[in-house]
């Protein structure tokens, strides 16, 4: 091995553990970035090409990055409801246009710090767009086109034409009208023939005005009642369905009850109603039932709401983002996917924490969060970096001997020449 050659070799050990410390110093700086992925490097021999087994040539070292993608940092709770995390394997998916379109780019985060903007989309520290399924209001992924046409919607697939930008900004306030009431009380048994008692009912027509229902019970023979309801002020009619009459056993157990709906037919531009009832289970005391005493509700309840502002939204851990109305309503709008890859330490790095695609990693496939490999999601979480300060600091030490090594082997081969030259004085 030449003196020259023995420098050279050095020189690739100061430039490796150089890269080293470069790649700790960058671990250290992101130890609080929400999930960094610190970097490791990996060092490899060089050989170089030799005339004869029996001579040596040193070939030197050359180090490679490697970063931990796939290892998770720890989960941490926030206050904010658009703060994100990952519990397993996957990316959330962002692009950097808000409607994205041929050109624009697509890229993979596990920072999950989003926020509002200006326009009401969510976007990242880095200003990319959270993407996601748009859902129906059952819940179900699928919109309506500009045609007004029912579009499914595969979640398992590897292409990203459906996803759209979650945007908080348009969501509309709710009513829900009244669909159903649940109505329990007890008919005093020793009420004489005609005797009658009224409650009044609150239901919400489909345009959020609350409608009073008055319940009028009237005996009209032994364990025998009927049921009378008045016309709301707003309507043009109301018609009970099925019967006026409900009767009892002789232990106070609904025998027979006839009511079942009713239809309204309002007037103040409210679409038509039906309402059904729930007045118990014949032969079981669990809603209408005939005992001495005094007339008594025991549950009114009904299943519509009044007009509500959207106040905020709930994420859940399948990525389903849920609209928050004060009114108590809330209504599915997006469910947020999540991406994996085959070999997701093979991505390429951008700014921000985010990723790209490449030929080592493989090609993403979108799934519905939880199901298959793909992680669940923590809301009003975020993921920490996965650094660890004593490992960076144990490295730091090791790369600092191995660089001074290098070094003393240069400045050791310099003085290796120098005798030489004074050997030709």
């Amino acid at each position: 091995m030449s003196l020259y050659g023995a420098m050279y070799t050095s020189v690739t050990g100061l430039q490796s553990q150089s890269n080293a410390m470069g790649a700790i110093s960058d671990n250290l700086a992101n130890v609080n970035t929400t999930a960094y992925k610190s970097t490791m490097m990996d060092f490899a021999s060089q050989v170089t090409k030799q005339a004869s087994f029996k001579e040596y040539a040193a070939g030197g070292v050359i180090s490679n990055a490697r970063r931990g993608v796939d290892a998770q940092g720890l989960l941490s709770r926030t206050t904010s409801s658009t703060d994100l995390a990952i519990s397993g394997q996957g990316f959330f998916v962002v692009n950097e246009a808000a409607n994205p379109s041929t050109g624009d780019n697509w890229a993979y985060t596990r920072s999950g710090s989003f926020q509002v903007n200006h326009e009401g989309y969510l976007v990242n520290s880095n200003g990319f767009y959270l993407q996601a399924w748009p859902t129906l209001p059952d819940g179900s992924i699928g919109y309506y086109d500009t045609t007004g046409a029912l579009v499914d919607i595969n979640t398992n697939i590897i292409n990203n034409t459906n996803l759209k930008p979650v945007n908080l900004r348009n969501i509309g306030g709710t009513a829900t009208a009244s669909t159903s009431v649940t109505f329990a009380a007890n008919l005093p048994a020793n009420a004489t023939i005609g005797d009658a008692h009224t409650s009044d009912v609150l239901i919400y027509d489909s345009l959020g005005n609350a409608q009073n229902l008055s319940f009028t019970w009237t005996k009209t023979a032994v364990n025998a009642w009927d049921l009378s309801i008045a016309t709301p002020a707003d309507a043009t009619s109301l018609t009970l369905n099925g019967g006026a009459a409900i009767t009892f056993n002789g232990d106070g157990t609904p025998a027979t009850i006839t009511p079942t709906d009713i239809d309204i037919v309002w007037a103040n531009g409210a679409a038509n109603q039906n309402v059904t009832f729930d007045f118990g289970t014949l032969n079981l005391t669990d809603g209408m039932t005939q005992f001495a005493g005094t007339y008594s509700p025991t549950l009114i309840t009904q299943d519509g709401a009044a007009f509500g502002s959207f106040t905020g939204v709930d994420i859940s851990d399948d990525g389903t983002v849920t609209a928050l109305f004060d009114n108590g309503e809330t209504r599915p709008i997006y469910k947020i996917p999540v991406a994996t890859f085959v070999n997701p330490n093979g991505l390429g790095t951008l700014n921000g924490g985010s990723y790209i695609e490449t030929d080592y990693s493989g090609s993403y496939v979108l799934h519905t969060a939880g199901e298959a490999s793909a992680g669940t999601i923590a809301a009003t979480t975020l993921e920490a970096s996965n650094v660890d300060i004593g490992e960076q600091f144990t490295a730091m030490i090791i790369t600092q001997r191995a660089y001074s090594a290098a070094a003393k082997v240069v400045t050791t081969a310099d003085e290796m020449l120098d005798e030489l030259i004074r050997i030709k004085r």
